[in-house]
């Protein structure tokens, strides 16, 4: 019982942080990611640690993507909203 009270806790203050940690994968082409934190996804890609002008508070890095052309998933360039989030 402990252990579950510990690790909802620990979800939750994940959450509140607004980030999360993402285990190390293989994606669907076989390239392997190791593991590292992402922010949660709200669907504002301005506050991610990834876009410009931004940075990853746990490796320095700086963002590098357009907020307005590379956050729709798929390559393509669907433009953001931040009244609506993505145009379809």
């Amino acid at each position: 019982m402990l252990t579950i009270l510990a690790l909802l806790a620990s979800i939750t203050f994940a959450n509140a942080q607004g980030y999360h940690w993402v285990n190390p994968h293989y994606d669907h082409n076989g390239n392997f990611y190791n593991g590292h934190y992402q922010t949660n996804p709200n669907g504002n890609p301005f506050d991610n640690w990834s876009t410009r002008g931004n940075y990853n508070p746990f490796t320095g890095t700086p963002g590098y993507r357009d907020p307005y052309n590379s956050y729709n998933g798929y390559g393509g360039n669907r433009p953001y909203n931040p009244y609506y989030g993505f145009h379809h």
